[in-house]
């Protein structure tokens, strides 16, 4: 059953705002838990993210879950230093996560704009990866972006360890590819939930596009999903977010995870 918990990821928008402001505007909004950017593959970030996460920890927020960077672990499946880099990238995270006993590490295991295949190799570095996850008592989620091939890599690998991040406006906006939540909701570890009109990624409010909520929620609810419902907005991507200040912009996303919680 899904938690009753809401939670929303601490980057959306208001680049004036230092992370800590962020952290507690999230908070007196009344949030239950946020989600951290992780780390570089050689440390890069690390004391950041941990700063972070004692100033959430402080506040009484949960860290559901670290993103791991994206520039490089979508390459995963690649030969070469490219693909090595992914690995080391996410292998870092996964340590964080493990050091912190934050449970889930959320990586993105496709590039965006450069359709590769699954790769042996690919394979042999994310069954690495989710025997180091095991170990250190973290669940990896995989997410959907542009290109969903690589989530095969979850039909190969059949462990409680390697799960689903679903990116609800990824699934929207990137239309030609299959909706992957059906398929996935068994594996179900974290959610970016989010809106768009299918022109883009804007990271709109749920409910302020053309998202299909009632079917995304039901799917959801009969998932075995216990985590928050977790947003990943950003109000810097939509002119009628820009103008409004920080506070009033929280209140409305909690108040679109009410909608949700509505159709559940």
């Amino acid at each position: 059953m899904i938690s009753d918990k809401n939670g929303i990821h601490n980057f959306f928008g208001y680049m004036s705002l230092s992370m800590e402001d962020k952290l507690r505007l999230i908070k007196n909004a009344g949030f239950d838990c946020t989600s951290l950017w992780g780390v570089e593959a050689d440390g890069a970030g690390e004391e950041d993210a941990m700063s972070l996460f004692r100033t959430a920890e402080s506040l009484g927020l949960e860290t559901e879950f670290i993103h791991a960077p994206y520039e490089l672990t979508g390459y995963i499946f690649e030969y070469g230093t490219k693909g090595e880099k992914a690995y080391k990238t996410i292998e870092k995270n996964i340590l964080l996560c493990g050091r912190l006993g934050i449970p889930v590490l959320v990586a993105h295991i496709t590039a965006w704009h450069h359709p590769k295949r699954v790769t042996k190799k690919g394979i042999e570095r994310l069954s690495a990866l989710t025997a180091l996850a095991e170990k250190n008592g973290v669940r990896m989620a995989a997410e959907n972006i542009k290109l969903t091939y690589a989530l095969k890599a979850l039909d190969t690998i059949d462990s409680p360890f390697l799960g689903f991040c679903y990116d609800s406006g990824h699934a929207l906006c990137f239309g030609n590819q299959k909706d992957p939540l059906p398929d996935y909701a068994s594996r179900l570890a974290a959610l970016h939930l989010h809106d768009n009109d299918s022109s883009g990624d804007l990271h709109a409010l749920p409910g302020s596009g053309k998202g299909d909520w009632k079917k995304t929620a039901g799917i959801i609810k009969d998932s075995p999903y216990t985590g928050a419902l977790h947003l990943e907005v950003n109000a810097d991507n939509t002119p009628a977010y820009a103008s409004l200040p920080p506070e009033e912009f929280l209140e409305k996303a909690l108040a679109s995870l009410g909608y949700i919680r509505s159709l559940l």
